[in-house]
């Protein structure tokens, strides 16, 4: 904010009472009522964040397991359930595939924050672009170019 658009609203914010105070932690100017700034409000929530993430490790991690589990769940019901070359539907085999085989620009364009792709895709409303793959099919379509080895020299079409 520029200088000019800075002294309009400290203007406005005395013409209905706000007041300026200073941060109780670094001593910087702030508007209003409030007795920290925003950086440090920040950085005391992540404080106390951490510190009962440490204190209830075993509940963060069984809400994790349960988030996951269920986002796992609708993102295979979504795609539907199964193997998209082999036909595999247990579960334990599954995961989901980049159907351009284009995970890297996924990863690499923002969506690698995203360490849960079940998550990201729920959120997201599973666009178009995945399927299910069981890792076989998956790691031997990434090592074959792109094309499932089961699918080399079979007239069986992949699922688009």
């Amino acid at each position: 904010m520029n200088e000019e658009g800075r002294k309009i609203i400290i203007l406005h914010l005395l013409k209905i009472g706000e007041t300026m105070s200073e941060c109780l932690d670094c001593k910087s100017e702030i508007m209003g009522k409030r007795k920290f700034c925003e950086s440090c409000r920040k950085e005391k929530a992540r404080r106390k964040s951490a510190t009962y993430h440490k204190a209830n490790r075993t509940r963060v991690l069984a809400r994790f397991a349960e988030k996951y589990a269920g986002a796992k769940v609708e993102v295979f019901n979504h795609y539907g359930n199964k193997c998209w070359c082999c036909g595999e539907s247990d579960q334990r085999f599954l995961t989901i595939d980049h159907i351009a085989n284009d995970g890297y620009l996924w990863r690499t364009n923002g969506n690698g924050q995203h360490k849960n792709i079940y998550q990201w895709l729920q959120r997201n409303g599973c666009p178009d672009g995945y399927q299910v793959a069981c890792m076989n099919c998956n790691v031997g379509k990434h090592r074959n170019k792109g094309i499932c080895p089961h699918q080399e020299g079979s007239t069986i079409s992949r699922k688009a």
